[in-house]
């Protein structure tokens, strides 16, 4: 098999530009997969969190009892953390949030026809490149006197 001058030369350069472009997917590949793994185990763990303020709510209902319970809505109150007394009415203000975490947690109530439905909201930012967005994660319960 006769070569033509130039011929090892450029298919060294083809195959190397084909190698290239393999690592790059590859590279793109494994880049989506880590953020994608960041973003689920936040939201894990925005999840936990609002599971926790619900749980704190059902607390709350047994130990005031249905009366005082009702009576705490329509309103909205920031958890960040979960207190034995019910914390001021009020939303979230830039730095509550759950001590030692990136998250934000509050329940909004509200009354309907001798129900409370609660709605707890966990948020949290992430960046992903130059945009920072903003997640949530919510739970939502409607409670009756029994």
């Amino acid at each position: 098999m006769k070569f033509k001058p130039g011929q090892i030369l450029l298919e060294l350069v083809l195959a190397l530009g084909i190698s290239l472009i393999a690592l790059m997917a590859i590279v793109q590949v494994t880049t989506k997969s880590i953020t994608t793994a960041g973003f689920s185990k936040n939201k894990t763990e925005a999840t936990t969190y609002a599971v926790a303020g619900m749980e704190w709510l059902r607390q709350q209902k047994r130990v005031l009892g249905w009366p005082a319970f009702a009576g705490k809505s329509p309103n909205t109150y920031c958890l960040k953390d979960l207190p034995e007394l019910w914390p001021g009415a009020g939303d979230c203000s830039a730095d509550d949030f759950i001590p030692g975490t990136m998250y934000q947690r509050k329940v909004d109530l509200t009354t309907n026809v001798g129900q409370v439905q609660a709605v707890v909201t966990v948020t949290w930012q992430e960046a992903i490149g130059k945009t920072v967005n903003t997640f949530t994660s919510k739970q939502t319960s409607l409670f009756t006197r029994y």
